[in-house]
């Protein structure tokens, strides 16, 4: 009896042992609960930066191709032999110097013997002339002689032209191509010699879009940069403005006037051009890494201060939608939805909440 008693009285601590720690961990889950719940998750680490102003220079960019102010393939007129050349391939040339020349030793002895029956012409009007002055000659025998003579000269400065064609000139100055041709050799009329290209100052032709139009005037500054000479910029003006809009790309052409001393540049390059607007004081600016890209628009988290029910203060996050302007390196320009000095999140934007409290850690690197 004694027995069985005891094993009973065991049986009945064990059961109330495990009804007492059953209720202390319920006890105790719902007391973790409600800590949790009253205080909160823990606050987000976050990168953040305040709004900021600079002098902005707004710009339109565009794709620009170069054009040569003047460009030619320089060719013969007249079939003959080349006799000398007298430049390198891509020198820089002055206008009027000698590019090439053909040999002319055919045409100076015609031109001799040209000139020689000119002057024989020349005694014989003469002499006629002062006979008709006397009465001794005809009228039609005076006119007879003077054609003759006529003709006789024009042979002469037709000959001396194909002499002077023989040369080929630079008709303006510029930089030249590679040579197409090679001593005594036989060229017919229209065999290329080589390019020619005026490429100080040099053309940049660019589209606008027509809403940009109003933006645009004659003389306004531009600059040119391309790939081949990279951070180098090169300065310009507008000076052409078309007159039509271009179909295809419902822009208008434009036509600007750039500086290239160097000759760096050269005729159908691409590259961009920024047509400069004016100076924009005080310009509200962020790092590009503030921004949240969305379809729906673009947004920051702002951070400010708070206060809890028992006036402790801490930082918490708000998300605002804002309307973006043009880039200034590896910041951005803010048209509309901040103030200066408003403290924005640069970095951690993903784990974050509207509302939810955060901590700034600018040496995290995040």
């Amino acid at each position: 009896m004694t027995q069985r008693y005891s094993k009973k009285t065991i049986i009945i601590s064990v059961s109330i042992a495990f009804l007492v720690m059953l209720f202390g961990y319920r006890l105790l889950q719902n007391t973790i609960t409600v800590f949790t719940a009253s205080s909160g998750p823990p606050p987000a680490t976050v990168s953040a930066t305040t709004v900021k102003t600079i002098d902005s220079q707004p710009y339109i960019s565009s794709v620009v191709t170069l054009q040569a102010v003047n460009g030619v393939d320089l060719s013969t007129q007249v079939p003959g032999v080349v006799s000398k050349i007298f430049f390198e391939s891509g020198q820089m040339i002055e206008t009027g110097q000698p590019i090439m020349s053909m040999d002319t030793s055919v045409l100076a002895a015609q031109l001799e013997n040209a000139t020689s029956v000119m002057n024989y012409k020349k005694v014989t009007f003469q002499r006629y002339e002062s006979l008709y002055k006397k009465g001794v000659v005809s009228h039609d025998q005076y006119d007879s002689a003077r054609s003759d003579f006529n003709q006789a000269n024009a042979s002469v400065n037709e000959l001396k032209a194909l002499i002077n064609q023989m040369t080929i000139d630079a008709p303006f100055s510029g930089k030249l191509g590679i040579r197409q041709v090679n001593l005594g050799q036989y060229l017919t009329p229209g065999t290329v010699i080589t390019s020619l290209q005026q490429v100080d100052p040099i053309y940049a032709n660019f589209n606008i879009p027509t809403q940009n139009i109003s933006q645009i005037t004659l003389g306004q500054e531009i600059e040119v940069s391309v790939d081949s000479y990279p951070g180098k910029i090169y300065t310009g003006k507008i000076t052409a403005i078309d007159s039509v809009i271009n179909q295809d790309t419902r822009g208008i052409n434009m036509q600007g006037t750039v500086s290239n001393p160097q000759g760096e540049l050269t005729p159908g390059m691409f590259g961009e051009v920024k047509v400069l607007l004016p100076v924009q004081k005080e310009a509200l600016v962020i790092p590009q890494t503030a921004v949240t890209y969305t379809l729906y628009g673009n947004s920051v988290f702002i951070i400010a201060q708070q206060q809890n029910k028992k006036g402790k203060q801490y930082l918490a996050v708000n998300q605002r939608y804002i309307t973006l302007g043009q880039r200034e390196g590896t910041n951005i320009i803010v048209k509309q939805g901040l103030k200066e000095g408003e403290m924005v999140v640069t970095s951690g934007q993903l784990k974050l909440q509207d509302g939810m409290k955060v901590v700034i850690d600018n040496s995290a690197g995040m």
